[in-house]
């Protein structure tokens, strides 16, 4: 369970520190680097994020990181078809509305 964290945490934060400004890298290799990860939003990131999606639904933490995740992943790249992936939505929807709440037992 440690590496779906570690590789939640990863994902979170590769899009925000491959446009940082406080990294020194030449700008042609910054670009190339971004847009090499443009490419990967849809064909790896968001098959990855889906697939860790289920393995993360008794653990707060990793929601958290998953939900982080996404939204990294959606700001950096949210013209790629697929930049959304259908688990994670889920996901992060089960997160926010709890069966207890939806079924009317979480309100009083």
């Amino acid at each position: 369970h440690a590496g779906v964290t570690c590789l939640l945490a990863i994902l979170s934060v590769l899009p925000d520190e491959c446009t940082s400004g406080d990294l020194s890298i030449h700008p042609a290799r910054r670009t190339a680097v971004g847009d090499g990860l443009r490419e990967a939003a849809k064909a790896v990131v968001a098959p990855a994020l889906d697939a860790l999606a289920p393995r993360v639904t008794h653990d707060a933490h990793a929601q958290i990181l998953l939900m982080e995740s996404l939204a990294a992943w959606a700001t950096f790249e949210p013209a790629a078809a697929g930049t959304c992936p259908c688990a994670t939505l889920a996901a992060a929807i089960q997160v926010l509305c709890p069966p207890e709440v939806e079924q009317g037992q979480g309100r009083r």
